[in-house]
């Protein structure tokens, strides 16, 4: 089960002191450099994925890589060691301006009944401080979603509930039934009619069999007084609309 608290900065907050989870855009821009595409996926019909970096900066940079396997468990993800996937080259500098090429390769088949999910962490190496240097030095790091399908049809399920944990809160509840991961990556709550929401988010990803859950937190009797909501979310699987009422 992962928990998205709406006041905890959302999934990244526990990651790293400096990871850039990556948006839903086309390219993911950085201060040094830039990533693209933003999600990889690879299979048994194609084990190669290529990731391409572009050194934006004036400078080189230098960039490692390392593969973890990623799960979900108890409101946090879990990165381990992992070797299913391999990545090349394993350590580079990129020329001031110019681009490096990552390729990415499935070493065997998976049989798991569902998705597998990795992330790809490009981790900048800082060049030693200049005699004289003073203040702090922080070294990005960017986590890369890398996907393996199930065998036959992988797709994500999610089942919405809402609850009270406590007065004038709302506790909004997916899980994920599928064997796929979903990415949430808009979230709005409003009440039946309304023409405005109430509470809008950024969601997180969802990897298959777990769950997200929001604290939507009002003063006032606005959140108290709500029975339905009617739910509003952007998913990499397109449009999600749904009406749940409160469990009180």
């Amino acid at each position: 089960m992962t928990r998205f608290d709406s006041k905890s900065g959302g999934l990244a907050a526990g990651l790293f002191s400096l990871l850039l989870l990556l948006a839903a855009s086309g390219v993911a821009q950085a201060s040094s450099f830039s990533v693209s595409p933003i999600r990889v996926t690879i299979s048994k019909d194609q084990p190669t994925a290529t990731v391409h970096l572009q050194n934006r900066s004036s400078t080189p940079t230098v960039v490692q890589l390392s593969l973890k396997a990623w799960t979900q468990k108890d409101g946090k993800d879990v990165y381990s060691d992992t070797r299913d996937l391999v990545a090349t080259p394993p350590i580079f500098t990129i020329p001031a301006g110019q681009e490096q090429i990552v390729r990415i390769g499935l070493r065997h088949k998976s049989d798991s009944g569902k998705e597998l999910a990795y992330r790809l962490f490009l981790t900048e190496i800082p060049p030693p401080p200049k005699p004289g240097f003073r203040g702090l030095r922080f070294a990005l790091k960017v986590g890369l979603p890398v996907f393996v399908p199930p065998p036959g049809v992988a797709q994500a399920k999610l089942e919405w509930s809402a609850d009270r944990p406590k007065a004038g809160q709302i506790a909004l509840h997916v899980i994920n039934a599928g064997n796929a991961h979903a990415h949430i990556m808009r979230l709005a709550l409003s009440t039946p009619g309304a023409s405005k929401p109430f509470y809008s988010s950024k969601g997180g990803y969802v990897l298959a069999g777990n769950e997200l859950t929001w604290t939507v937190e009002n003063a006032g009797k606005s959140v108290s007084g709500i029975s339905d909501i009617d739910i509003t979310a952007q998913t990499d699987h397109g449009p999600v609309h749904a009406r749940i009422t409160i469990k009180q």
